[in-house]
């Protein structure tokens, strides 16, 4: 597989009134559609939020609609809050093209 280059801005990219803007947003065991680079999607459920504030366990799901199957089979992972757009990089750059959709649930 080959690998992009993440594309970094100087101020966070506005996707729109769904947009997780903060870390505070993420509720534990909701679900979010993560919007990443050349288009592609997945659902995101997290489970817990790591003490640094800057990653999160989760369980990603590449299909949709999601199950209660599909989340009880899902592996548990890292997921960086600066890659969903969440939060800076830590030299103040932001993800151009990656963030985290609130879904209703």
């Amino acid at each position: 597989m080959k690998r992009t280059k993440i594309e970094v801005v100087k101020e966070r990219p506005d996707f729109g009134d769904k947009q997780v803007r903060q870390a505070s947003e993420v509720e534990m065991e909701k679900l979010y559609r993560w919007h990443c680079r050349r288009g592609m999607l997945s659902v995101i459920f997290p489970i817990r939020k790591e003490d640094d504030g800057i990653w999160i366990k989760a369980k990603q799901i590449l299909d949709e609609p999601v199950t209660m199957k599909d989340i009880a089979e899902a592996d548990i992972g890292d997921v960086s809050l600066a890659d969903c757009g969440i939060i800076p990089y830590k030299g103040g750059m932001w993800n151009g093209t990656n963030w985290l959709e609130k879904l209703e649930n």
